[in-house]
């Protein structure tokens, strides 16, 4: 490691200090300060206690403040690199040579320090805290010390994930001799197989209810009011990462697929025992007759009856608010509402949002705040191929039919676009001037409960079962997939109604079938996970009808179609496909949910990146596929550097 690089994270010897911005001020009453590792700030705290019920909070905080010093980093090494944005001739350098893979060691974006500030924070407090301080029966400094630890694994896995093999410390530095000695890198499975065990261990020596994320007895806070007269809120808890969520990603990154699946069951099933809210991705986004992409409804779609499919449901742009308790948000770095107030953000301004903009300015109508001044200097634009891909993919909708004069309805595909593309862009005509909605509320998220169920997807569609991985897209992960189990299709009686349905459309093996019911027991916790209005599938949250046997969205006419497609665009010569073609095919459908659904919240790269891999690590299409399909998924951005070759994936170190 260059000797410069941990010298910034400590000068001589280890200092810690109160850094809370005024974003955090009213959660602590504690005044903001410098760099919680500058050495030379005069309002330094030499070595505070961590022996006490109460101190650590004020570590807790500090740690919290450098993912805020980090986020913008994170945001763009990931959204920059990935197939989803593409810059504008208003974007300064440093964006466009991420975009193009030619980032060197100048970059303003690329810092390893950031991630090893939090790193370097997060082992002090884990290597000081005492953990044995009980009130009444409870250890009460346990759910911090276990969100710490989270915290610092999610900082290793971006570092591999930016950076290969990195050198891996769990010790705090405290002097030049300890700089000196990490001067070796270790290989990044190592690493996440070791946060991964460390992380399991915690989980299996403190119970559930100590994997809950602190709260520190707040709900929620008012951390003040923009330029533009909107109150911002947020919630302690959603400044943390649970343990199960992050232990799942360690498991999911390294290929131990079981283990991942398992960790997210656990998130999942401890969550909905507390609230089935916790768990409700019960959203949609309907196409709308004054859309920007959409201008009019097709002949034969119904409104009343396609309303009837989302009733119930809550609006999916409604994710993105800057209220107290915005749904699905598992895990968000918030940042402040001014400059002058704590860390501050240029993500929206990029995407052309003057979040740190007043009342004077130019105010244009929003539909997540309402009101919000806009810029003509947009940085940051969905690429050509999203617009082309997604902006014309598949909704399904009822259409209405008359059969001797009585109505009746049947379902209807149309490409149409997904309504999560078209709702989050505005604006398509100049490709110059498209106004991105979702991140200009000034918080980087980090995980949703969507996150968790389409990374189970992926798990399960590694672990051999890509039916199960489709259901998270259809149906749900619920009791009512007892009913699409294949040994069905030669029974339809009374239990499917007079209409028969073609024997393909129950989709889901006996094997699997099994599966959910034991290793994952989704199917005989009806109790936990009931069929309703809290079991659907991501996909209906931008596509309209796609639950049911009747729905056009089905597993074999999905898996078919992207099979045949990837056939033919690399070349595999495939005249049938096997179970493990079939998972390949799965694993690219889950990558394009993860754009419809992710698209602009910083973690393309990252899942281009993974499965590329994890292609490569099955090698059925050959080790060089994943590299192969990574370089033609990223095309679009004119790389300067062959894609093909993973070594080429990788930021400078610096």
């Amino acid at each position: 490691m260059k000797k410069s690089i941990l010298r910034h994270i400590n000068k001589g010897r280890v200092s810690f200090y109160i850094t809370l911005s005024s974003l955090l001020f009213t959660l602590t009453t504690l005044g903001s300060c410098q760099d919680m590792l500058d050495t030379e700030n005069s309002r330094q705290l030499f070595e505070p206690s961590l022996s006490e019920k109460t101190d650590s909070v004020f570590y807790a905080y500090g740690i919290l403040q450098a993912m805020q010093q980090l986020a913008d980093q994170y945001y763009y090494q990931n959204e920059m690199r990935g197939d989803l944005v593409q810059p504008t001739t208003k974007a300064d350098a440093h964006l466009k040579k991420l975009a193009d893979f030619s980032a060197d060691v100048t970059n303003r974006y690329d810092s390893v320090y950031l991630y090893y500030k939090v790193i370097n924070n997060c082992n002090y407090y884990l290597k000081n805290r005492r953990q044995d301080l009980i009130t009444g029966d409870k250890y009460v400094v346990i759910n911090e010390y276990i969100a710490v630890a989270s915290i610092r694994a999610w900082a290793f896995i971006q570092l591999v994930r930016n950076y290969g093999d990195v050198p891996y410390f769990t010790e705090p530095i405290t002097s030049i001799s300890e700089i000196n000695s990490k001067s070796n890198t270790t290989p990044a499975k190592t690493i996440l197989s070791a946060q991964a065990h460390y992380l399991d261990s915690l989980k299996h020596q403190w119970g559930y209810e100590y994997h809950e994320v602190p709260t520190y007895g707040k709900v929620s806070v008012n951390v003040g009011t923009t330029g533009w007269a909107t109150t911002k809120y947020i919630q302690p808890a959603k400044c943390f990462i649970p343990l199960n969520v992050i232990l799942g990603d360690l498991y999911l990154e390294n290929g131990e697929y079981q283990n991942a699946a398992k960790a997210y069951y656990d998130y999942l099933y401890y969550n909905a025992i507390k609230s089935i809210d916790n768990i409700d991705i019960n959203y949609s986004q309907q196409i709308s007759s004054d859309d920007d992409m959409f201008y009019s409804y097709p002949s034969d779609y119904d409104v009343q009856q396609n309303q009837s499919v989302v009733k119930g449901s809550r609006n999916w742009m409604s994710i993105f608010t800057t209220d107290y308790a915005p749904g699905d948000v598992i895990t968000y770095i918030p940042m402040a509402v001014s400059r002058t107030s704590g860390q501050t953000t240029s993500i929206p301004e990029a995407y052309g949002y003057m979040y740190y903009g007043s009342a004077g300015d130019f105010i244009a109508n929003w539909r997540i705040n309402n009101r919000l001044p806009e810029t003509k200097d947009v940085m940051i634009v969905p690429s050509y191929g999203f617009r082309q891909t997604y902006g014309t993919a598949p909704y399904y909708y009822y259409k209405e039919k008359l059969n001797n004069s009585q109505r009746f309805w049947e379902y209807g595909k149309r490409n149409l676009g997904d309504s999560r593309f078209n709702h989050v862009c505005r604006g398509q005509g100049d490709t110059s001037l498209v106004y991105v909605q979702k991140p200009s509320n000034a918080n980087i998220y980090l995980y949703r409960t969507t996150t968790v169920f389409l990374h189970l997807a992926e798990a399960m569609n590694r672990m051999g079962y890509p039916d199960a991985a489709f259901a998270v897209l259809k149906d749900g992960l619920n009791p009512q997939l007892l009913n699409y189990i294949d040994t069905l299709a030669a029974k339809q009686t009374s239990s499917v109604g007079s209409q028969t349905y073609p024997a393909e459309n129950f989709y889901i093996k006996s094997r699997t079938a099994e599966m959910l019911s034991s290793t994952l027991p989704f199917l005989t916790n009806s109790t936990v996970f009931p069929i309703g209005t809290h079991s659907v599938g991501v996909h209906f949250h931008g596509a309209g009808a796609v639950s049911g046997l009747a729905s056009p969205y089905q597993y074999s006419t999905v898996l078919g179609e992207k099979l045949a497609s990837l056939n033919k665009q690399f070349d595999l010569g495939l005249s049938s496909y096997s179970q493990q073609d079939s998972i390949n095919a799965m694993e690219d459908i889950l990558c394009d949910e993860y754009a419809l659904e992710f698209a602009f919240e910083g973690t393309r790269f990252s899942d281009l990146q993974r499965i590329a891999r994890h292609f490569n690590e099955a090698g059925n299409w050959g080790t060089d596929f994943g590299s192969r399909w990574f370089a033609k998924k990223l095309e679009g951005n004119r790389p300067q550097k062959d894609l093909r070759d993973p070594r080429n994936w990788y930021l400078p170190f610096k």
